[in-house]
């Protein structure tokens, strides 16, 4: 499929998937209230990030290795599943022991908000790897359409059923978000378990010399995006009350559809720039990175502009008047994923033409920047100051990247880079 009618049903996909993701918001919002919404958004914080941790990186070395053509198919499930589920479960554990032994006085009092979300990182950990394999091999849109859209549709319908009987708790919600992952995780064996029995080959078992160091390049890389999305809502947690938890998450959920080009750029180009690094085609590689750089800024900049006329009317009308107060950290959000997309893929691209060592070095640069801004922003201005830290995090790992260490990027990522190239083009008037 060409990479237009890709990126055209990826954004139908993304769209939907990420309108059922707000619709959850909204419900969550406004059926826990602000301090308990703040709560459960602490919580998830934290588990945003341990999921990066118990994927290993994972997801995208099955998406890279199920996309060669001559593989043992069976091997290469049973390689997955042994090394996903020993990995998540052994984090998941680390979590709940956590949570436990130094959580705060109301998550050891609830033997349910120790135990729910480790289950829900294990979970989650375990189909990401498998919708991985199914986006290998060529399923891209089923893998989407499984992980994005179906698994919050699933949440959201579960959560309208359980509040119809009354009070919504925390440990309901969980309920229903790991019943969803599960019942994903089994659509996505069975399209793969169907595939294995057709599939033939002459190899006789699957295996990938050095995984580990290679799984662990691309969760720090993926950490990037966890932490820039998350870290706001634990360094908050040390400066802010519950109901203001409760509206920095408000707007961190707004400011997610800002994140929604560079996401569906992601999941859409990965693959198809993958397969053409396989087969040594660099035209049609610069093509495609170059198109998909443009198109994030152009959509993500369209965006920023729209939620800065109409952004606290909307906040207002969705969420209710008692998280009118998320607007202005929604526009600083908007700022750093403005920058971020101003540089399409570039974390995914340099993973995958290995330059991994410079994903991790911008990272363990920008991180710490980004830290210390919230750290000490949040304490003088609250959940606007912690949202700061996100836009340096953002510009500190891209000014590394495509500032001091550029030469090694070799393909038109950059937006400017991205425009030279399209303008040079034989195809343009």
């Amino acid at each position: 499929m060409k990479l237009h009618k890709v990126l055209i049903a990826s954004s139908l996909l993304q769209g939907f998937g990420l309108l059922a993701t707000m619709l959850l918001g909204i419900q969550l919002a406004r059926y826990l209230g602000p301090t308990r919404y703040g709560v459960y958004g602490l919580i998830m914080a934290v588990v945003t990030i341990v999921v990066v941790v118990a994927k290993f990186g994972l997801p995208l070395l099955a998406m890279r290795e199920a996309a060669h053509a001559n593989i043992n198919f069976k091997s290469l499930l049973k390689w997955f599943f042994l090394r996903s589920a020993g990995i998540s479960a052994g984090v998941s554990i680390a979590l709940a022991v956590s949570f436990y032994s130094f959580g705060p006085k109301w998550i050891r009092g609830n033997i349910g908000l120790v135990a729910l979300p480790a289950i829900f990182v294990a979970a989650s950990a375990m189909l990401s790897c498998f919708v991985g394999i199914v986006r290998g091999v060529g399923r891209n849109l089923y893998g989407q359409f499984v992980e994005l859209l179906l698994w919050p549709t699933l949440v959201v319908l579960g959560v309208w059923f359980l509040h119809t009987d009354g009070e919504l708790t925390l440990n309901e919600v969980f309920y229903c978000q790991i019943t969803a992952l599960l019942l994903c995780f089994v659509l996505a064996m069975m399209s793969l378990v169907k595939l294995a029995k057709i599939q033939k080959s002459t190899i006789a078992s699957f295996s990938v010399t050095g995984w580990a160091a290679t799984c662990a390049t691309f969760m720090v890389n993926n950490l990037l995006g966890a932490l820039s999305a998350s870290y706001p809502m634990i360094v908050a947690g040390f400066f802010v009350t519950g109901s203001g938890l409760g509206v920095l998450r408000v707007a961190l959920a707004s400011a997610s559809l800002l994140a929604l080009p560079s996401s569906i750029a992601n999941i859409a180009t990965v693959p198809i720039v993958a397969r053409e690094l396989a087969i040594k085609d660099l035209d049609a590689r610069d093509r495609s990175l170059s198109h998909t750089t443009l198109a994030c800024f152009s959509l993500t900049a369209s965006g920023l502009i729209f939620f800065a006329i109409f952004g606290q009317s909307l906040i207002v009308i969705l969420f209710g008047r008692v998280y009118s107060q998320a607007y202005p950290v929604l526009l600083v959000l908007g700022i750093g994923h403005l920058i971020i997309a101003a540089f399409g893929i570039a974390g995914s691209y340099l993973s995958l033409v290995g330059r991994e060592r410079l994903v991790t070095k911008a990272f363990l640069i920008s991180v710490p920047c980004g830290l210390l801004v919230s750290l000490v922003s949040a304490k003088y201005f609250g959940i606007v100051g912690a949202a700061a830290g996100t836009v340096v995090m953002a510009a500190v790992w891209h000014l590394f990247v495509f500032g001091f260490r550029g030469r090694e990027v070799d393909a038109p990522v950059s937006l400017f880079k991205a425009f030279a190239h399209v303008w040079s083009s034989p195809k343009c008037p």
